[in-house]
């Protein structure tokens, strides 16, 4: 939803910019590449909790697993799955 919101402001300063006259192709460009990096900046924390958090979760110590599988809601048929799927260390 948030890139939808960017994506449209920068895309509307474009064509107040070109004053009717349609979008043009290199401010258009443009304009796209510079919501590309602003996106990349602005996701790049978010994706590297989120990967540190998944390999946390996934560690194949019982007390995290157990609660990972509680919270999680795995079923009792397939927690000997999940935990065939933990790495030994």
């Amino acid at each position: 939803m948030q890139d939808g919101v960017v994506l449209a402001r920068a895309l509307k300063a474009v064509r107040d910019g070109a004053n009717g006259t349609g979008l043009p192709a290199d401010e258009l460009s443009a304009a796209l590449r510079q919501f590309e990096s602003d996106r990349a900046a602005r996701i790049l924390p978010l994706t590297l909790r989120s990967h540190a958090f998944g390999r946390l979760l996934q560690l194949p110590f019982p007390p995290v697993g157990v609660r990972r599988n509680r919270k999680l809601g795995v079923p009792r048929h397939c927690r000997r799955f999940h935990v065939a799927l933990n790495p030994k260390p």
